[in-house]
């Protein structure tokens, strides 16, 4: 009788584990399964006319870049602002040339494991998403917002999500890690950026430019947690050589990203030059 009431309740008590743990696992892949809707749309909507025009629009940015140092160098009025105007259609074509024919789609495949990057744009937000090799029917997705303010450039990096829900990060990519990584990167690179008389920078200077934004956005560690960083972008003119903009216009509304450049003077760049260089120090 003892073994029977005891063999009851311990089939009961597993039964009960058993029922928990399948319930557990359909809210995880119930939430999980819950690709957002936009991102089918964006990684099939695309084509090579939407590619070609955003190409195109990065063309005339470079030359317009090059016309303003141009300018400058002659001591001539730069040209007006550039006015990037992209819409997400455009990117998400773009960003699929460009992986497919420098073979870092495949890159991304081997390293990080995962496949399919596309954007989308709302209003005061960027969300970048892709879909896991070993698991397509599952999206994680990385959601940034970005203002702009009078001598800032706020951008901020949100929760990575697993479908629907928070994706937690191998602990080499948590904040913690990354920042002493990054601290050391833009030592190493600010350590060796150089700006010609010209107006050029090198390589170098870029890289540790883009590190500065990235440590920025990450400074608070979650959402809406970045720090303002300088609301400059070197852009490449050439293999080796960026021309340095400054950001004075940022619009992020639904389907589309709006971004103002203009020109700058010698002294601001010979100044980032100075700033990029105390980094290293």
């Amino acid at each position: 009788m003892k073994n029977k009431w005891f063999c009851g309740k311990w089939v009961r008590r597993l039964a009960f584990v058993v029922l928990l743990l399948v319930v557990i696992v359909l809210v995880l892949v119930v939430g999980a399964r819950q690709s957002p809707r936009w991102y089918q749309g964006a990684i099939t909507n695309l084509s090579d006319p939407a590619a070609s025009a955003a190409e195109d629009q990065f063309v005339n940015l470079r030359n317009w870049a090059a016309a303003c140092l141009a300018a400058r160098n002659r001591h001539e009025s730069s040209p007006g602002p550039f006015v990037l105007d992209l819409t997400a259609e455009q990117i998400n074509s773009l960003l699929f040339r460009w992986l497919s024919e420098s073979g870092a789609e495949q890159r991304l495949a081997e390293t990080a494991g995962f496949k399919g990057l596309a954007v989308r744009i709302q209003p005061g937000s960027m969300t970048f998403a892709a879909r896991p090799i070993k698991a397509d029917w599952l999206t994680a997705s990385l959601t940034m917002t970005a203002t702009l303010a009078p001598g800032e450039l706020r951008i901020a990096a949100g929760v990575p999500r697993l479908g629907l829900l928070p994706l937690p990060l191998p602990d080499a990519l948590t904040v913690g890690r990354l920042a002493p990584v990054l601290a050391d990167a833009r030592r190493r690179y600010g350590a060796k950026a150089t700006l010609t008389s010209k107006g050029f920078f090198n390589d170098e200077a870029a890289v540790a430019c883009g590190i500065a934004i990235a440590q920025a956005s990450l400074g608070g560690g979650g959402v809406g947690g970045g720090r303002a960083s300088e609301p400059v972008v070197l852009l490449p003119i050439d293999g080796r050589r960026s021309v340095a903009a400054e950001v004075t216009g940022l619009e992020l509304i639904e389907g589309r990203v709006r971004v103002t450049l203009t020109s700058r003077a010698a002294a601001k760049d010979a100044a980032l030059l100075a700033r990029l260089r105390d980094s290293a120090k």
